[in-house]
């Protein structure tokens, strides 16, 4: 098992970060968001680093050439296919109610933009 650099495991760490900044507009845009959904968030973005980190590894242990760009880019096409749920902002946030919804729309449709 080859020991990854702290460049690699910052790679990896903040794999999630752009998806967390979208979710955290459209929270702030709901203002109070249930524990529960939280949870979900946190749930879902810790499954993503791990299989993230887990793929990357084995990108650089097999060193195939790809840079850290296209390994990101070819997981995110595999997870969005297992894993549809972590790109549906809609079903994340279902837990908070019609009326947080509604408050969030513009926010919730300017990340389903980005992440479609």
């Amino acid at each position: 098992m080859v020991e990854l650099t702290l460049g690699q495991l910052r790679t990896i760490q903040e794999s999630t970060q752009s998806w967390r900044m979208l979710l955290a507009n459209i929270e702030g845009a709901m203002g109070e968001v249930p524990k529960d959904v939280k949870k979900k968030i946190d749930a879902l973005q810790e499954g993503f680093i791990k299989a993230f980190g887990e793929y990357y590894t084995q990108s650089i242990e097999t060193n195939d050439g790809r840079n850290a760009d296209d390994v990101a880019s070819d997981f995110a096409k595999i997870w969005s296919e297992k894993h549809p749920e972590f790109y549906d902002v809609r079903a994340i946030f279902s837990g908070c109610g019609e009326d947080a919804l509604r408050k969030a729309e513009k926010a919730i449709s300017y990340a389903e933009s980005i992440l479609a």
